[in-house]
């Protein structure tokens, strides 16, 4: 049996997301704050105004984010 290693995640809900690399992409946030996140590090779903970003990254970025911890498998 092998175990499931599950992350905690913050979700962002964005005003608009922009791709600005194949590495990276910016995103702004409805209080006016904005950042750069790496692509790997984020979960987009797709038609949804929100992306799910790492607790550890999230507290570090300049974003806006909701404090619900959201566990999610890798």
């Amino acid at each position: 049996m092998t175990k499931v290693k599950k992350t905690i995640y913050y979700r962002v809900k964005f005003k608009q997301l922009f791709e600005i690399s194949e590495k990276a992409v910016r995103v702004d946030c409805f209080d006016g704050s904005s950042d750069i996140l790496p692509k790997s590090q984020i979960i987009h779903e797709p038609f949804e105004d929100a992306i799910l970003v790492p607790v550890w990254l999230a507290e570090q970025k300049n974003i806006q984010f909701a404090h619900k911890k959201i566990w999610k498998s890798q």
